[in-house]
């Protein structure tokens, strides 16, 4: 079985790791499907996606019909991605209420400079819902739109895999324009 995010190949830039409540899973079928049929028999796989919408929240399919037309596609399990504290909130709302789902709890490199306003909330969230966060972050470097200063952007990615390290769950990382600052 094969994860979504090891089918995606270079090119498929609006699966860039990123998303909230809504953004978890087939907005690009194509993706999802990719990691199905490359199952072997092209039947039930384990996959998930994610990306960021730019549609407005009012053109958003709710979460449940999503999970509902993953389940009919055959994707078994889900990771819902925070990208600050509103959205790992809402990711990690979403996986008690499905087994699954699971999420990750984080600060998009977009959002880097809100790390003092939001650190310690996300902290407190990642370890009271360990049952169902699988992983920190989205966390990294974007330094093609830096919507955050890029000495921020490695703050909170510093403060990300720490977090990562203590809790021992996964490091879900951004990197656009940035290789050589995230590796």
């Amino acid at each position: 079985r094969l994860h979504a995010a090891a089918a995606l190949q270079q090119g498929d830039e609006q699966l860039v790791l990123g998303g909230g409540e809504r953004d978890f899973v087939a907005v690009h079928r194509r993706a999802v499907r990719r990691a199905i049929d490359h199952d072997g028999a092209g039947g039930k796989g384990r996959a998930g996606r994610h990306g960021r919408s730019r549609e407005p929240a009012q053109h958003r399919a709710d979460p449940e019909t999503q999970l509902a037309e993953a389940r009919a596609a055959g994707v078994e399990a889900l990771i819902c991605v925070g990208t600050d504290l509103e959205s790992s909130r809402r990711a990690v709302e979403l996986a008690g209420r499905h087994p699954e789902v699971r999420a990750t709890v984080g600060l998009h490199p977009h959002d880097a400079s809100h790390l003092g306003a939001q650190w310690d909330a996300l902290v407190a969230l990642a370890r009271d819902r360990a049952d169902v966060v699988a992983g920190i972050g989205e966390a990294g470097f974007d330094l093609f739109y830096e919507h955050s200063a890029r000495d921020e952007q490695q703050v909170a990615f510093r403060a990300q895999v720490e977090l990562a390290h203590e809790l021992e769950r996964a490091l879900v990382i951004h990197s656009r324009d940035a290789w050589d600052d995230t590796f």
